[in-house]
């Protein structure tokens, strides 16, 4: 598409594009695209900023989704145990289906078993604009993040 001047905006998901280094060596090929993202770093909880803070120390980058998640999923489990006070399996699993887990990706709790002990997330879409991530969407994180959605140019149908 790009190659042959295709004026389509294009979407992408998955952790390859969202990563700012393939958005660095790619940057003409995907400007104005539309991402998946999944995480972008903001405050959702009070476990939010150490946490990205300490992984930024240790590791020189920022926490990607992927880290995000096994962070949270090791605090589901060590705050789970504690609360059942046992590793006893039912005992664990009553304990997650009836808590409240304040992680870095926000205050969550699992959907019941009939809806498959989900712990839903809303997803962060991105712009790449000018060669960095932009995000657009959900509002929330746009308006603080100072991002907005920027129209491609326009298709030749539409042009005048």
């Amino acid at each position: 598409w790009f190659e042959l001047r295709v004026p389509a905006v294009i979407a992408h998901m998955g952790a390859t594009v969202a990563a700012q280094s393939f958005i660095d060596q790619h940057a003409k090929a995907v400007e104005g695209a539309i991402i998946n993202n999944r995480w972008w770093p903001a405050r959702y909880s009070e476990v939010s900023e150490p946490m990205m803070a300490a992984y930024k120390k240790k590791t020189g980058t920022d926490p990607t989704n992927f880290a995000v998640q096994a962070h949270d999923a090791t605090l589901v489990v060590l705050e789970a145990i504690t609360k059942a006070g046992s590793l006893d399996p039912d005992k664990v699993r009553g304990s997650i289906e009836s808590s409240t887990f304040a992680m870095a990706w926000g205050t969550r709790q699992f959907t019941p078993l009939a809806e498959g002990h989900r712990m839903p997330v809303q997803t962060v879409v991105i712009q790449v604009q000018g060669g960095k991530k932009v995000p657009i969407y959900p509002a929330a994180v746009a308006s603080k993040a100072g991002g907005k959605y920027t129209a491609v140019p326009p298709y030749a149908w539409e042009k005048k």
